[in-house]
Parts: structure tokens; C-alpha cells; sequence
């Protein structure tokens, strides 16, 4: 994959789960792992107060947590 972005099923089918920095697909959910007590703790403050925000430094992982993560679901679970 060189000069190329790689994309969640290229980066899969070459052994390597690190996608790049690139746009985040909000579908990527079995990429990302491990993360399970964060997305439970932000889906229940999304809940709660029916709105939310993500402040954290650069590259610490904010659009894998949100498009991987809370987003899948909170579609899950109907909003």
C-alpha cells in the first residue's frame, strides 16, 4: 500500500488494523476495540442529557471512540 491511504479493508486484508490518518468511515466498528467502558460511559451521558462534545488532544484517538464506537450504538439503540 504505498502512496496510497489505506482504507479499514485493505489495511485488514494486508495483516495491519492501523488505517491511517485519514477520513474515519463511521462504520469501522470491528477495527476498533477495547474501548468498551469509554463508549458505554459517553453513550450514557448522550442519553442523559441528549447532547455531548469530545475535547482531547490531537491523535488520542477522539474520531475512532465517536465514528466506531458511540455512533454504531447509538443507532443501535434507536436515536
Amino acid at each position: 500500500m504505498t502512496g496510497a491511504l489505506a482504507t479499514p479493508e485493505t489495511a485488514r486484508a494486508a495483516g495491519n488494523p492501523f488505517v491511517g490518518l485519514g477520513p474515519l468511515p463511521r462504520v469501522t466498528p470491528t477495527v476498533f476495540f477495547g474501548r468498551d467502558r469509554e463508549i458505554s460511559e459517553l453513550y450514557s451521558l448522550v442519553v442523559a442529557h441528549q447532547h455531548g462534545s469530545a475535547l482531547c488532544a490531537v491523535g488520542c484517538g477522539k474520531a475512532s471512540l465517536l465514528k466506531a464506537g458511540l455512533i454504531p450504538l447509538l443507532l443501535e439503540g434507536g436515536l
